[in-house]
């Protein structure tokens, strides 16, 4: 690539900003360190980057890897960034090499750009599919939260069956990151089929926690 991990790493830090940093940060929970920079700048600092990684005739592995490893959360931004990219080109051969994202420097932002990405590749191979179905049981709640919102972006192709085995193996859950994604599951299918969301509301409100059915039904 033009642009190496030490280059991106020298235009990150030429336009780092301390205070910036900080309360990026402190929004984290800090988490993890920031240089600061704000996502507006940071695509267009990395536009010529991505555009590049997506120019080459194989994924860049490497490349990514050492942004992920990197402790800054903008150098996470730019690897899920360039993943998005090639999202199109991803297989379920490539979960092996996009598994250490999955579970390095979880949270929300992160996971949330993953859960698509994963998506994306379940809506071509059932093998996927079967995975994040084994996932709706996994002790990593993040893996959880993966299989229940990974259908986010289906629409009229959601997997009702398997929405409704990812949600409802996560009832009687306090983790306020799995009751919020069952509640934004089900918001963003009733959008598409609203009486299905509603039928279901009715079968298992017993089960669910207020702040997933306060979301589930924002909508209705």
């Amino acid at each position: 690539m033009i642009y190496t991990f030490m280059k991106v790493k020298e235009i990150f830090v030429s336009h780092a900003d301390t205070t910036k940093a900080e309360a990026m940060s402190k929004y984290m929970r800090f988490l993890f360190p920031f240089y600061g920079i704000a996502t507006p700048l940071r695509r267009e600092l990395t536009r010529p980057i991505i555009r590049e990684f997506k120019r080459q005739e194989e994924i860049d592995w490497d490349f990514l890897s050492k942004c992920y490893e990197d402790p800054h959360r903008e150098m996470h931004y730019l690897a899920l960034d360039a993943l998005l990219s090639i999202r199109k080109k991803l297989l379920h051969e490539h979960l092996p090499k996009l598994f250490p994202f999955v579970k390095q420097h979880q949270w929300w932002d992160s996971i949330d750009v993953l859960d698509g990405i994963l998506g994306e590749i379940a809506r071509k191979d059932p093998r996927t599919k079967t995975l994040l179905r084994n996932w709706a049981e996994e002790e990593d709640f993040w893996l959880r939260r993966i299989a229940i919102n990974h259908q986010l972006e289906y629409k009229e192709e959601t997997d009702t069956e398997l929405l409704e085995y990812a949600i409802t193996k996560n009832f009687g859950n306090d983790e306020f990151f799995i009751n919020k994604a069952i509640g934004w599951s089900l918001r963003e299918y009733s959008k598409t089929h609203s009486q299905w969301v509603r039928d279901f509301i009715q079968r298992h409100e017993e089960y669910m926690s207020p702040l997933s059915l306060r979301e589930a039904k924002k909508y209705l």
